[in-house]
């Protein structure tokens, strides 16, 4: 668990109870448990904590979603920021969990379109070039529709106020919802339209 220990744990093994000698012969043909009972649980120091920034008071990490690829565990997870008032997202890389503490900080902004920008230009055309003819795989920007430009003075590539980022990395609020809602629907009708032009032999449903 990123935001605080690592948890393991299960039941301690019941007292034994008085057995009949027909329980005892079931029992003793019984399969062995694959480990020792009781079971112990032990835990870790504190795997990534909130760091702030000079416009971000952050006070907790928490719901991550974890990747390794390319020699870095990337991690996606929900942040609290006491100066926005709500829940936040963060993305921070790293290669070795001991530097997992000290991964958050005021760049994961620019990381996080670094991956954006990555996830849409090379690895899409790597898969297109892989896969010549299929074209069942596209990605769509909602990253640029709703984030200021990289080089906002004030909060490059974050959330947009009028879209939920109060503090410029918030969550995406309703009117974030409909403005996009227009752009997404137009891009499902493209991709699917280059779809069904490839030929019939690379279709697949599943």
């Amino acid at each position: 668990l990123l935001a605080g220990s690592s948890l393991f744990v299960s039941a301690v093994e019941p007292a034994p109870q008085p057995q009949t000698i027909a329980q005892a012969t079931v029992s003793a043909d019984a399969p062995m448990p694959p480990f020792a009972a009781p079971l112990k649980w032990t835990s870790s120091d504190v795997l990534i904590k909130p760091v702030s920034d000079e416009t971000h008071s952050i006070v907790s990490v928490k719901d991550p979603t974890v990747v390794r690829y390319n020699g870095l565990w990337h991690i996606y997870a929900t942040v609290y920021s006491t100066s926005a008032r709500t829940w936040n997202m963060v993305y921070l890389n790293f290669k070795d969990w001991s530097e997992a503490a000290n991964a958050t900080n005021n760049a994961e902004a620019a990381r996080a379109r670094a991956f954006n920008i990555w996830l849409k230009t090379e690895w899409l055309n790597d898969y297109l070039e892989a896969h010549p003819g299929l074209k069942n795989a596209a990605v769509f920007d909602w990253f640029d529709i709703l984030a200021y430009p990289a080089d906002d003075p004030a909060h490059p590539n974050r959330l947009r106020q009028e879209y939920g980022g109060n503090a410029g990395d918030s969550h995406p609020n309703s009117a974030a919802n409909a403005a996009s809602a227009k752009t997404f629907s137009t891009f499902i009708d493209i991709s699917q339209q280059e779809w069904l032009a490839a030929p019939v032999e690379h279709w697949s449903l599943y």
